[in-house]
């Protein structure tokens, strides 16, 4: 990515905190357990959901691109 588009994309979430909350929430996180805010069409999707929940290294590397998100 070039060094102007960059900044440009960083720009937009520097002032806003709650937007980036919610981004590494709903993408880095949440996806990984029962959270609150999780819905999925059930029991069509259940084995999917159980899947990638018990997935050790999906999570692992969710959270290695969340810590990357937020840097």
């Amino acid at each position: 990515m070039a060094t102007k588009d960059r900044k440009a994309d960083l720009a937009l979430f520097a002032d806003n905190v709650e937007l980036c909350d919610i981004t590494e929430n709903l993408v880095f996180s949440d996806p990984y357990f029962d959270a609150r805010m999780n819905r999925h069409t059930s029991p069509q999707l259940d084995s999917i959901v159980a899947e990638l929940r018990a997935d050790r290294d999906l999570k692992v590397e969710a959270q290695r691109l969340k810590h990357i998100f937020a840097a």
